[in-house]
């Protein structure tokens, strides 16, 4: 059974518009390097639904995966900001309906949506640098199980 976290992935990895802004800099689970430079994006499961039915069904599973986005504050080079890498991700994945991922692992989505974004400013503990400023984003992503 392919993977929905494998399939959205390759998917952010290859959109142009996301990876030109944060290449290959997309982490699962937090699984961050401390010398990863900004912008880049993290992405983890956060709930899953399973619609079933005891006639059978269409083995639709709604998950909800939050993907943060960090980058520079807004008055930063506006490529480089939070909120550009939120903007580029909410284009490829909002409303997304179709194949995702590679070819032999793909998922059927049957939609995503962005459910909700919030503005998360991180400051530094001691204040005296500027800290990277955080877009988390949540979406819904309906899929058909194999």
């Amino acid at each position: 059974m392919a993977s929905l976290t494998r399939a959205l992935n390759y998917e952010l990895k290859n959109t142009s518009g996301v990876s030109d802004l944060v290449g290959a800099r997309i982490f699962v689970d937090g699984d961050i390097s401390s010398s990863v430079t900004t912008p880049f994006l993290t992405h983890s499961l956060i709930s899953r639904v399973r619609d079933r039915h005891q006639a059978g069904g269409p083995n639709l599973t709604t998950d909800r995966i939050q993907i943060n986005a960090l980058g520079l504050k807004a008055d930063s080079s506006p490529e480089l900001t939070a909120a550009a890498v939120a903007d580029a991700v909410t284009a490829a994945l909002d409303r997304f309906r179709g194949a995702m991922g590679e070819a032999g692992a793909t998922v059927t989505v049957r939609g995503a949506y962005l459910e909700s974004r919030r503005d998360v400013p991180i400051e530094p503990s001691d204040g005296s640098q500027r800290g990277p400023h955080e877009v988390q984003m949540d979406f819904l992503v309906s899929y058909v199980e194999a």
